[in-house]
């Protein structure tokens, strides 16, 4: 506590507590904010370093220019007031917030700033670079039921201090859709040319349409270092689904004389995926089970999304016998989304069993 007065102060050991401090503090020891507010009312300057314990303030807002070390440990609070603080090595804040929550100036007031001596970042991995501090993730087109994902890491690209921050998927992101997940967390100390470990981007084509207005945020924990935002793009596709009808349990096909000309029965069916994404639908086989047989009008063509084809399938009587005939149709829909992207070749989607029923009669 108290007050220090003196032409010049030299500190090469620890100078710790709290009070007030007149000369600039020429430091290549440790200075420590502790048990209460330490003003330093000309600075703290050199190659030393500079901690501000829990509890604790250093107040350097009366200083007529900035202020330097090596680094800067933060556990307490940090008045700046109109001038910079620069770091030479590395700036840790206890008090930075994970991921989204990320602050770097938590518990750090005044207009100055924290500034990283050639400090800068950038972003490395399956990214493309769109501009300055700018990149794009390209996911491609997805197929509906699949996913995809893409990595990046964040490396220290300047020449001088240490870098810390955060990915971020809200505040300097914006990860809205619920298809798209982003791993979010703090990154650092990263040395000059070191990356930090994999964030992972995946989209899950769970619904059909494209991306927008996504990105990743990428922070500092230095206000000279520009954040990177990183826009994602991508398009899912839905595989269609078939429904024919009539459908209902059983389909009866009537009566029929044993011999004669066999009932049939058309079925319409639909394709009941539609909008953005809606791959087309086709019919890759319609078969049939006890005295009945089907035929697949439909052949190799594509039902586009949200239409029907009327009599796309006919069921007969084939070899029935006097009394009741039971059996069924099983048709297996296929999905084509070829028109979406080429690699989205024809496949199989749902199937449809419809029971039938027909009865015979002998001649007299």
């Amino acid at each position: 506590g108290g007050s220090f007065t003196a032409p010049t102060l030299t500190n090469a050991g620890t100078l710790r507590g709290f009070g007030s401090v007149v000369p600039a503090i020429a430091n290549s020891g440790l200075v420590r904010a502790s048990g209460g507010t330490l003003i330093a009312q000309a600075g703290v300057n050199g190659s030393g370093n500079i901690e501000v314990a829990s509890g604790a303030t250093l107040d350097l807002s009366s200083a007529a220019g900035a202020s330097s070390g090596q680094r800067l440990t933060m556990d307490g609070a940090l008045n700046l007031g109109g001038q910079n603080l620069v770091v030479s090595k590395d700036y840790s804040n206890a008090n930075f917030g994970t991921g989204n929550s990320f602050n770097r100036r938590n518990n750090v007031s005044g207009a100055g700033q924290l500034i990283g001596q050639n400090a800068a970042q950038t972003v490395v991995g399956q990214v493309v670079s769109a501009g300055a501090n700018s990149f794009t993730v390209e996911l491609g087109n997805v197929r509906g039921g699949t996913s995809a994902s893409k990595t990046f890491q964040v490396q220290n690209s300047g020449s001088g201090a240490d870098i810390r921050g955060a990915v971020q998927s809200a505040g300097a992101g914006n990860v809205t859709d619920g298809r798209l997940s982003l791993t979010t967390g703090n990154f650092g100390p990263l040395a000059v040319g070191a990356s930090s470990g994999d964030y992972t981007i995946s989209f899950n084509a769970s619904s059909g349409g494209a991306l927008t207005g996504q990105k990743a945020g990428v922070v500092s924990n230095f206000d000279n270092v520009a954040t990177q935002t990183i826009t994602i793009n991508g398009f899912a596709s839905v595989l269609a689904q078939g429904s024919a009808t009539p459908s209902t349990d059983p389909v009866n096909l009537g009566n029929f004389r044993v011999g004669a000309t066999a009932p049939a029965q058309n079925f319409d069916v639909s394709n009941l995926t539609s909008g953005s994404g809606a791959e087309r639908l086709g019919i890759g086989s319609a078969g049939a089970s006890g005295n009945f047989a089907a035929v697949n009008n439909l052949g190799s063509n594509l039902i586009g999304p949200g239409a029907q084809q009327t009599a796309a399938v006919t069921a007969t009587v084939n070899n029935g016998v006097a009394g009741i005939n039971n059996g069924a149709v099983t048709l297996q829909y296929t999905t084509n989304g070829q028109l979406i992207d080429p690699a989205f070749v024809t496949q199989n989607a749902n199937a449809q069993t419809i029971n039938l029923q027909a009865t015979g009669y002998n001649a007299a």
